[in-house]
């Protein structure tokens, strides 16, 4: 959740960055999802695509063929920091 309110739509991340009511509602909604996740699922992306696979021991490219869901309309990026 964002660290603090500052007016009725907008709010300071844990960044310090100034992000929307409707950013926050987002960020909120994710993290309560997070704590119901079951620790089957993993979410990946692969090429900017969002998908749903099993929590398995194969490794992400291994599930191609076999993904449970393609997740659409939540930006996403593939790489790593």
């Amino acid at each position: 959740m964002p660290r603090r309110k500052l007016g009725p739509d907008e709010y300071i991340g844990d960044d310090g960055d100034l992000m929307t009511r409707d950013e926050a509602i987002a960020i909120g909604q994710l993290q309560r999802l997070a704590i119901h996740w079951p620790k089957t699922l993993k979410l990946v992306s692969m090429d900017s695509q969002l998908y749903v696979i099993r929590n398995d021991d194969k490794p992400a490219h291994e599930h191609v063929d076999h993904t449970l869901a393609h997740i659409v309309g939540i930006p996403n990026d593939g790489g790593g920091w």
